[in-house]
């Protein structure tokens, strides 16, 4: 009988091992197992992770022993894709690590936007998470925002900024006449109060 199984060293069609030693003294017809060899691995290009591991589960179902590492970058192709994959096109000797870089998804690299509006272009999704005065930042520009500039989070990450309502508004006090009883006092500062609020 025989088997096949991918080899380093022996080339293609050749025998690996067998079952009888050379030389030894057997009955006529007896039967010996040959494992042959089928050379090294064949790798394809595949355009799909899923692909990928299919073919490594075959060539390993013939002693193939591959195996798959993967790494991920940002890239505009969609989250979980195969952008590419080493050895595409070689062979490879059994044992051999295919690395594979998967898809992120697409990124945006975060802006510096205090002083500024909301942005509509850029891809995020940015959460008013306060408001407040502000001497020097115009209202409805952003004082602060909670991702750092220069930040790659993905595309439509929520961004929480908080915005201004202008400089707080000043309040002039009125003159008060110098009062010389208490029912004067309380009558200015009831007229006081009024006026200020």
């Amino acid at each position: 009988s025989t088997s096949q199984t991918y080899h380093a060293s022996v080339p293609s069609g050749q025998v690996i091992s067998q079952s009888i030693s050379s030389g030894s003294k057997v009955d006529t017809n007896t039967s010996i197992s040959l494992v042959i060899s089928k050379g090294k691995v064949q790798v394809g290009s595949y355009s799909s992770l899923s692909a990928l591991e299919s073919w490594k589960n075959s060539v390993n179902s013939e002693g193939g022993n591959i195996s798959i590492s993967t790494t991920e970058e940002w890239n505009p192709a969609a989250k979980g894709s195969l952008i590419s994959h080493s050895s595409a096109g070689a062979t490879v000797n059994p044992g051999t690590t295919i690395t594979a870089v998967v898809s992120r998804g697409p990124s945006v690299t975060v802006g510096y936007y205090v002083g500024n509006p909301i942005p509509s272009s850029v891809k995020l999704n940015f959460v008013t998470s306060g408001r407040q005065y502000h001497a020097s930042i115009p209202a409805n520009s952003i004082i602060s925002q909670s991702l750092g500039s220069g930040e790659v989070v993905a595309e439509n990450t929520t961004i929480s900024v908080v915005l201004s309502d202008g400089p707080q508004p000043k309040v002039t006090v009125p003159d008060v006449d110098w009062v010389s009883s208490a029912s004067d006092t309380e009558s200015k500062t009831r007229q006081l109060v009024s006026e200020v609020f």
